[in-house]
């Protein structure tokens, strides 16, 4: 799956399509470097908060050779893809879960 550098269980997967919805509405993919462990399971979703990237999507084919053999990380500043770093968060609200992507600076 575009964004991950591997499997991961499905509950994770199906809140990574969501996470993923939001970057496209954004025209961008979101291109996750890990989990922050603050997790919720509802639905058969797992939702957890993570950081990654929210690459243009006429910048992520040349973003995703970095992003696969782990040369970037989301934690390095001053590269040439940190401008690009976000966190990604959930919050429960009355009308089910919500998903917010901010950038880190």
């Amino acid at each position: 799956m575009q964004g991950l550098r591997g499997r991961e269980n499905a509950e994770f997967e199906r809140f990574f399509m969501l996470v993923q919805d939001e970057a496209r509405r954004r025209g961008c993919v979101f291109y996750l470097d890990y989990g922050l462990g603050a997790t919720l399971m509802k639905n058969g979703i797992e939702y957890e908060d993570c950081m990654g990237w929210l690459i243009p999507e006429n910048l992520a084919e040349r973003f995703e050779p970095e992003f696969m053999d782990q040369s970037a990380d989301a934690d390095d500043e001053g590269t040439e893809w940190s401008r690009y770093a976000v966190f990604v968060d959930w919050h429960e609200t009355a009308d089910g879960v919500e998903i917010a992507v901010e950038p880190i600076a």
